[in-house]
């Protein structure tokens, strides 16, 4: 049951990041995604296509299913 918490929330959060929902994406662009993050270059997370990739895989993260017992 936490886990499927744990889920639903890192699916809201990348609805909220795809969707930009109260400027949430744009607050990540601006302070997470438009530094450089050790090896990763800053510049393709802080484009528009760059952030929906990475959204839409935070959204895929969170409604993956679970595997079977």
């Amino acid at each position: 049951m936490v886990l499927l918490l744990i889920g639903v929330a890192v699916a809201l959060v990348g609805v909220a990041l795809l969707l930009n929902l109260a400027s949430s994406g744009s607050f990540v662009i601006r302070h997470l995604t438009s530094r450089s993050l050790g090896e990763l270059a800053p510049g393709y997370a802080a484009s528009s296509t760059g952030f929906r990739v990475y959204a839409t895989l935070v959204l895929a993260i969170g409604i993956r299913p679970d595997e079977p017992d």
